[in-house]
């Protein structure tokens, strides 16, 4: 008995102090500060758009900043999710659909009024990409800061975290680029505003998960060499 007293107080004595986790406000404050931060310096490095105050009287404009502004804060809400078990994720996961259908809409919209009542053309070369590129830095800035934000040790879907950690990322650039850019066309949204935030997050994301596989394939030739 007093050896096995003995051999419990050995592994009490050798435990590693746990830190108490933080509250889910704390970290959800923490990643809603940290995406507004980067907001506000890349809108006053970028300046905004000339035509903001004509905007903010169309009910379409504050329709699409609503869906804008609740599906990036779904996503926070989803990247914490993955680093804390039982956390209810289903609600957040229809506000997010709901917000991307709505705004998908009036995408739609816009593209029927382009169709039926202006002079421009639909489909036309837009060699306006800064949009993208914009995007792509803003995303490599974000994810990296929101990455600091969470618990780095306790994560429960890898891929899936990677993934939205990229794609909350690429949206924070996809909010400063609607606040910057002045072009409302449809086809230069979807190609240089819809398309960056769907292909290069799935890109990035793909491309870390090989190297990674490569890594680990080379490190396992390596010992058994």
């Amino acid at each position: 008995m007093d050896k096995i007293n003995q051999t419990i107080q050995t592994l009490i004595t050798n435990l590693k102090p746990i830190k108490p986790r933080k509250l889910i406000f704390t970290y959800y404050l923490m990643l809603f500060i940290s995406s507004l931060l980067i907001i506000v310096i890349s809108i006053t490095f970028l300046s905004i758009r000339n035509d903001l105050n004509s905007q903010l009287k169309s009910i379409f404009f504050w329709l699409e900043w609503i869906t804008i502004l609740s599906t990036l804060l779904s996503l926070i809400y989803y990247l914490i999710a993955l680093t804390i078990p039982g956390l209810a994720i289903k609600k957040t996961k229809i506000i997010l659909y709901s917000s991307i259908s709505l705004w998908g809409l009036l995408l739609i919209n816009s593209i029927i009024k382009t169709v039926t009542q202006s002079t421009k053309t639909l489909f036309y070369l837009d060699p306006y990409f800064s949009c993208a590129i914009i995007i792509s830095a803003l995303m490599i800035l974000s994810s990296l800061i929101l990455r600091q934000c969470l618990d780095n040790k306790t994560i429960f879907n890898k891929k899936k975290y990677l993934y939205i950690i990229v794609l909350s990322g690429a949206f924070i650039g996809f909010v400063v680029v609607n606040l910057y850019c002045p072009i409302t066309h449809p086809t230069h949204i979807i190609l240089w505003h819809l398309i960056p935030i769907l292909i290069i997050p799935f890109l990035v994301t793909k491309t870390i998960h090989l190297l990674q596989k490569q890594t680990k394939h080379n490190q396992k030739k390596h010992y058994k060499q």
